[in-house]
């Protein structure tokens, strides 16, 4: 998903705005594939993830950036948040296979139910805890009627 489509997603989404990060410096950073090593190089990279199983297992690759490097000077920056898999997993589910006709609340509804994300941790004494995710990762109003 291209740098624009995601922000514009984000923008009126019911997921919290993920954290920019940024970093100013000799050049550090690169692409998902590879470092700049042109002396001047703009790339700007989408959302990059893929499919496993069927057409709803989203994997989650790499966080959408840009990387200004002008010389060996770079800036970068990057769309993180602070649990990226199941925060951009849940965010294509939404946005590719929801409809848009439907409203935010009745959209993250039906992410919610068709796109769990409960997950059992599992501690170093064998005890487990139960994480539910949506709470961490959408913006409080959305989560009136979630239980």
């Amino acid at each position: 998903m291209k740098f624009i489509h995601v922000l514009k997603n984000l923008v009126n989404s019911p997921f919290k705005f993920p954290k920019v990060s940024y970093y100013i410096g000799v050049k550090k950073y690169g692409t998902p594939y590879l470092i700049p090593h042109k002396k001047i190089t703009l790339d700007i990279t989408p959302l990059y993830w893929k499919t496993k199983w069927s057409s709803t297992d989203y994997r989650f690759e790499f966080n959408p950036t840009i990387s200004l490097v002008f010389f060996n000077l770079q800036i970068y920056l990057s769309l993180t948040p602070k649990y990226p898999h199941q925060y951009w997993t849940s965010f294509l589910y939404y946005v590719r296979n929801t409809n848009e006709i439907l409203s935010k609340q009745e959209r993250i509804n039906l992410t919610i139910k068709n796109f769990p994300l409960i997950f059992y941790v599992f501690g170093k004494n064998r005890d487990s805890k139960k994480i539910d995710y949506y709470p961490l990762i959408l913006k409080s109003k959305y989560l009136k009627l979630y239980n």
